[in-house]
């Protein structure tokens, strides 16, 4: 086919047309075309543009998530806190803090990094790990004040702007977490410029302990101990859910007839239930108790744990507290709680007449005695004393599983409670009467507050003050822990939490 000398000049005009429009574009966008580009562009049949060293939008700012199939990097731009999103070519530039060239697969979520690019088509010219950021890893000396932006780091303090950029490596999409999300016993990196912090990433953070149930078969464990080596320590309850720092552990159940032992692996986030009818349980180890009644003729009948035992001859019973209820017609009935040790043990039970014996009129329990044999009084383990029947505590009483210790000196009825976990940390916080902690969503989450079950939300308590760990829980929901702070101020204080993520589809 021939073509015109008219038709040529046509085509060579229409390429010239198209290469100015392109070229048009590229303006637009802020790049400033040289003539070598746009001389190339006019006389080879296929114009190319180079972008290298194209840009006209400097920024520092943070890493959020890198894509390195679909060729993206997601910043977060520090002083307003927005997210954009950069694509990158063989002409993006990416260098580590020391100017060496990297691949972006190598850049890691919350790396703070000086970045140039094109606004409008949001292309990437280079991006260069900032040299001026510091960066902290393994940091587990901290805590916050969320209401004076203030994050303190091993006994320094650093401003924490609401922009900052606060991420979980365990969750790859990038979803910023709110400083209570982050409990005492997360490792942290942090970044940031001077005095001020630009990203917090939790590289270690906490997952859940729960048991099904407190009851194993037709035995209730509730009371015993449980035991990750020594990260958490725990007395069993009818709900019981532990926050714990992700990794395995060797879990021990012990008491109340449990003597389990087994290893457990907590995942970040996630949920570790022990099935509590694989809990192994010892037989009971039995104690035989005499029973000694004044006067020794009386006719009366003896209950333990609702079953009619021959009082005359020793009753073995298991070790723990047990349910005495003695019925006679001429005396006041006797209802007391049994504490049996190790050690046999002798009860004496002195009846007391009921002056309305004749009539069968209903009777209130009397006041009886009951004491223990040889050294039972000094050794409060082995039999059962006067106080471990009647199981009141007195001032200054300490629990065994927490270490706390009551001082009431707070004034106002308020007591002071010192508290020394498993790792060895002291709180000390401040009950305050008369003062409450209600909470209102979300709706119908279980409320744990320092691992100890409260109730469904909505719900109030007493006012405690100092730092707690809140936990909520609800199935077919991600269980979310929270750090909060309870001032001392005489007043009530409100929290409403997030709303709970599914995690599973609603039943049909």
């Amino acid at each position: 086919m021939k073509v015109s000398g008219q038709g040529i000049l046509r085509i060579i005009c229409g390429i010239c047309t198209a290469a100015a429009v392109f070229i048009s574009a590229l303006a637009c966008d802020g790049i400033a075309v040289s003539a070598a580009d746009a001389a190339s562009a006019g006389t080879d049949d296929t114009a190319v543009i180079s972008l290298l060293h194209k840009y006209d939008s400097t920024d520092t700012a943070v890493v959020r998530t890198v894509n390195t199939d679909a060729s993206t990097v997601t910043l977060c731009q520090h002083e307003l806190g927005r997210y954009y999103t950069l694509s990158s070519d063989n002409t993006s530039m990416v260098y580590d803090r020391y100017e060496r060239p990297i691949s972006t697969a190598l850049l890691k979520p919350g790396d703070v990094v000086d970045a140039t690019f094109l606004r409008q088509s949001k292309h990437l010219n280079s991006l260069i790990v900032s040299d001026a950021a510091w960066v902290r890893e393994n940091v587990t000396d901290f805590s916050f004040d969320a209401e004076h932006e203030i994050f303190n780091m091993e006994g320094q303090n650093y401003h924490l702007p609401g922009t900052a950029l606060l991420l979980s490596s365990a969750d790859k999409t990038g979803r910023r977490i709110l400083m209570e999300e982050i409990l005492r016993d997360d490792v942290l990196k942090v970044s940031g410029i001077d005095k001020e912090i630009y990203s917090i990433v939790v590289t270690s953070g906490h997952g859940y302990l729960r048991l099904s149930s407190s009851m194993v078969g037709d035995r209730d464990i509730t009371g015993a101990w449980l035991n990750l080596e020594n990260k958490a320590i725990r007395r069993v309850t009818d709900k019981t859910i532990l926050s714990v720092p992700e990794g395995s552990y060797k879990m021990q159940v012990i008491g109340a007839g449990a003597n389990d032992e087994r290893q457990v692996t907590i995942v970040r986030g996630g949920e570790t239930v022990i099935d509590s009818s694989t809990i192994h349980m010892e037989e009971p180890d039995m104690t035989p108790v005499t029973f000694e009644i004044e006067p020794e003729d009386a006719e009366v009948t003896m209950r333990i744990d609702g079953e009619t035992v021959a009082y005359k001859l020793p009753v073995y019973l298991s070790q723990g507290v047990h349910d005495l209820r003695v019925k006679s017609e001429e005396y006041l009935d006797i209802t007391r709680k049994l504490n049996v040790g190790k050690k046999p043990a002798t009860v004496r039970l002195e009846l007391e007449k009921d002056p309305e014996a004749a009539s069968n009129a209903a009777s209130s329990a009397a006041s009886s005695t009951a004491s223990t044999a040889d050294t039972a009084s000094t050794d409060a383990t082995s039999g059962m004393s006067g106080s471990e029947i009647s199981g009141e505590a007195g001032t200054g009483a300490t629990d065994a599983g927490t270490g706390a210790t009551d001082d009431a000196s707070a004034g106002s009825g308020a007591t002071t409670v010192t508290y020394i976990d498993a790792s060895g940390n002291e709180t000390t916080r401040t009950t305050m009467p008369g003062f409450t902690i209600s909470v209102e969503s979300p709706y119908g989450a279980e409320f744990y507050l320092d691992d100890t079950f409260m109730g469904r939300i909505p719900l109030s308590f007493e006012k405690v003050t100092g730092t707690h760990t809140v936990t909520l829980r609800e199935d077919g929901y991600a269980t979310r822990s929270y750090s909060i702070f309870i001032d001392d101020a005489d007043r009530d204080k409100t929290y409403a939490f997030p709303a709970m993520e599914r995690t599973e589809p609603y039943p049909e």
